[in-house]
């Protein structure tokens, strides 16, 4: 059984592929310390954020809504402040709710009882201020370690904090929420020479790159290089510079490690305070990165680097150890944490996967869905269907006999059907997915018709269009 009002750890990092963790099956990871937890709770093999992109990502997270509900549909754009959060509902339930670390949620809920905001910009300015950092440009450039000591990185000084937030926390008898939110391994990459060298006999697989694959990518992908992606440096004339590449990707994978060891700190920190067991911890990324894959650096897609995350699980004597799940989204981690906490959220967007759980069932999902600014997407065992209205652009892969995403089926017709099974329930859940908390309490006197339509929102939830994705999933024709 699940224990009464546990602890919750709830630990994110930036931009982080699900091949950086060996518990995600890769073989050449470096991540002893979050492969440990993996083996102590669930790991969802597919997990996936609900928007590939920091902030609608984050935005979603706090809100449980996705991205063209709570209005932050993309970095730059605040959410909307009249949503319920979800240390709304922890405090209401009898939380001391703390954050340390990247935020990118804005506004911050007044119901955090502490905030601790680390920001790596002004950890930049600072440092080459003190004349020991050359400049460090936004895009990447940089190929080599830095010369700063691990324990001085931005990343260090946050889990500094965490653990003695952790340490003096778990003394009390009110329950805990912990936000521990690390910024890497976002660029730009703080990789310590220790953890570089330790990559230095390491194969990386190839670049999931065919030659010329750009020709069938989407208007979006080619707006976002217009407006600042250049690719000058690692697309020379046209052609990966496989050897830049191959030391940004060492680079990128020895900062993964580095994080996986600050985040070691915390856990160890839960295990010596004897509240392991009362203790739900989380970890998960907002969103992945290509890396050049697909000759594409950034995120802001759906394909598996970008889109797929991390995402486990743990609590000993509560969850199963040591066991595989398969579909979560981030929405279904707010909803757990509400559930574990037995708190109320009926309007927001996602499933409680923590409580199945608990009784040896599995994900209540057979899928995700998740959105980039106008692109809508959705993922299942054999299929992923992206479709962007705006452009009346779509693409449609088969995950089984094409797991790196090169042939779109689009206008295939031997795919006619599954896609138009797709496309149609895919939209038909974007129209169905409202916003319930403004639609009620927006609502005031009226005739029968307007009583009508009030008594038939009132019987629905945030997880209502979620279930129909289920149910057409299930449904696809072959």
């Amino acid at each position: 059984m699940a224990v009464s009002r546990p602890n919750i750890l709830l630990i994110t990092t930036d931009t982080q592929r699900c091949d950086s963790l060996g518990c995600m099956g890769s073989p050449f990871a470096q991540s002893p310390n979050l492969d440990k937890l993996a083996s102590q709770g669930v790991t969802f093999q597919q997990a996936h954020t609900t928007s590939p992109v920091c902030g609608p990502a984050r935005s979603s997270l706090i809100t449980e809504l996705y991205p063209f509900v709570h209005g932050a549909i993309e970095n730059g754009f605040n959410r909307n402040s009249g949503h319920p959060t979800l240390p709304d509902a922890l405090k209401a339930a009898g939380y001391y709710n703390a954050m340390v670390g990247k935020m990118h949620f804005d506004p911050i809920p007044v119901s955090f009882d502490e905030v601790t905001e680390t920001n790596k910009a002004a950890y930049l300015k600072r440092r080459k201020n003190m004349g020991d950092l050359a400049p460090w440009p936004l895009m990447p450039d940089e190929v080599s370690p830095t010369h700063v000591p691990a324990a001085e990185l931005p990343d260090s000084l946050l889990a500094d904090k965490a653990v003695k937030v952790l340490a003096e926390r778990l003394r009390q008898e009110q329950p805990l929420f912990l936000f521990a939110s690390f910024d890497a391994p976002h660029d730009p990459m703080f990789a310590p020479r220790e953890f570089w060298e330790r990559f230095a006999d390491v194969e990386l697989p190839p670049v999931n790159y065919i030659a010329g694959e750009e020709a069938n990518w989407s208007t979006s992908i080619r707006a976002d290089l217009n407006l600042g992606y250049s690719r000058d440096q690692y697309f020379k004339g046209g052609v990966l510079d496989h050897d830049f590449v191959a030391k940004r990707r060492r680079l990128y994978y020895a900062f993964c490690a580095y994080i996986d060891e600050q985040i070691g700190r915390l856990i160890d920190t839960v295990d010596a305070s004897g509240q392991r067991e009362n203790t739900l911890i989380i970890f998960s990324s907002d969103h992945g990165i290509c890396l050049y894959d697909h000759g594409h650096y950034d995120k802001h897609t759906f394909y598996d680097e970008s889109w797929r995350v991390p995402l486990v699980f743990s609590q000993p004597g509560s969850l199963p150890e040591g066991t595989i799940a398969s579909y979560a989204n981030w929405n279904d981690i707010t909803v757990s944490i509400a559930a574990a906490a037995g708190a109320a959220v009926p309007a927001m967007q996602g499933l409680d996967a923590y409580t199945p759980l608990t009784a040896g069932k599995p994900s209540p999902r057979n899928h995700s869905a998740g959105n980039v600014w106008n692109t809508l997407a959705l993922v299942c065992d054999r299929w992923k269907i992206t479709y962007d209205p705006q452009h009346a652009e779509g693409f449609l892969w088969d995950r089984g006999n094409d797991p790196q995403e090169q042939k779109n089926l689009w206008n295939d017709p031997s795919a006619r059907d599954v896609r138009d099974h797709l496309l149609q329930g895919l939209l038909t859940w974007r129209a169905g997915s409202v916003d319930l908390h403004t639609i009620k309490e927006s609502q005031g006197p009226g005739g029968p018709i307007a009583n009508h339509a009030q008594a038939s929102f009132a019987k629905r939830t945030g997880a209502d269009m979620e279930q129909y994705l289920n149910r057409v999933v299930s449904g696809l024709p072959g």
